[in-house]
Parts: structure tokens; C-alpha cells; sequence
């Protein structure tokens, strides 16, 4: 749900934020704007250089230490490629009670939680039903090569046939790299 910035007042009264936890990374704007929406609150705020370096549960420790009612991360100006994705990850498991992110000036994404936390289940799920399907095609289809045609002489088979399967292959492949050696 897309929540803009001036109507924030309008879906989260003053009244029922005691606290405000900010991570604007390179948002300069945003702990102004939000210090006039809600005057009464606490605040803290969590730099990019004060999450730097630290691994995903430290983070995670960080931002849960500092229990507030509402939190959020801007993705507004940032010269760094964030992915949304991972800050709704970590918005999710911050404990807070309202969670948003700045997408652009003027608008705020709510993270939901549950729905965000199942879709990764889903897709986590998805991902494993699909790697496993992945090695049985591949397993049935070796056991079916190294068969010759009476189906059971196994060692003849594999004298005649070679095959390379190059399974460390991650990310990118560069002409003239080790992928062009056997």
C-alpha cells in the first residue's frame, strides 16, 4: 500500500507513535519532514555508516534494540543500488509496530509483514521444488545414458561415452575463461 508523505499523519495518528526509529541512509530531508509530523515522538536514528560493515544479524540486533512504534528506511536518493526486497526484509524483522519505506520523494510503501515473510516462504519453496526436479531430470537422464542398449551393461556404456557437466558455473561467463577449457 503507497502512503504519501504529506497523508502519513492521516493513516498514523501523532498520538499513537511514542516512537520513531529512522534510517535514511542518504536521505538528508527525511528526519526533518517526519521530526515535524509526528513532534512528540522519540527518535533515533540509525546512519548508513553506523550499519556498515555489519553482518545481517547485527544489523538486525541494532534496529531490534531500538524497540519503536514506527520505522523507516528511505531508498529516496540513494546513490547505492538498494534492493527493496532486503529492506523489507530487514524492516520486517525489526519488531516495530508500523514499518514504511520512502520510495521516491513523496511516497511511502508500507511493508507488510506477514504477507512479505509468506511470499518468501513461497518462494523459498518454489526455489527447492525446482532445484529438486532439476536433479532428478538430470539424474534420470545420466542413468539413462550410461545404459547401452540392453540396458544393463553398465562399464561398456561408460567407456564410450564421455560427458562434462560443469556445475560451478555462478553468475556471469567470460569468453576465453575456464569455460572454454576441459
Amino acid at each position: 500500500m503507497q502512503v504519501q508523505l504529506s497523508q502519513l499523519t492521516a493513516y498514523l495518528p501523532p498520538a499513537s507513535i511514542r516512537s520513531v526509529l529512522l534510517i535514511p541512509f542518504e536521505d538528508q530531508e527525511l528526519p526533518d519532514q517526519i521530526r515535524q509530523l509526528y513532534p512528540h515522538a522519540a527518535y533515533s536514528v540509525l546512519l548508513k555508516k553506523d550499519l556498515s560493515g555489519l553482518t545481517v544479524g547485527a544489523m538486525l540486533r541494532a534496529i531490534r534494540s531500538r524497540c519503536s512504534d514506527l520505522i523507516l528506511a528511505s531508498l529516496h536518493g540513494s546513490t547505492v543500488p538498494r534492493s527493496l526486497s532486503s529492506i523489507h526484509l530487514l524492516l520486517s524483522l525489526s519488531g516495530s509496530g508500523h514499518a514504511l519505506v520512502r520510495t521516491d520523494e513523496s511516497s511511502l510503501e508500507q511493508v507488510h509483514r506477514l504477507k512479505f515473510l509468506a511470499s518468501i516462504g513461497l518462494h523459498a519453496a518454489s526455489g527447492l521444488l525446482t532445484i529438486l526436479a532439476s536433479y532428478l531430470r538430470v539424474t534420470f537422464q545420466l542413468l539413462r545414458l550410461s545404459l547401452d542398449g540392453d540396458g544393463n551393461s553398465f562399464a561398456r556404456a561408460r567407456e564410450k561415452k564421455v560427458l562434462f557437466l560443469r556445475a560451478d558455473l555462478g553468475g556471469r561467463i567470460r569468453a576465453g575463461g575456464s569455460i572454454s577449457h576441459v
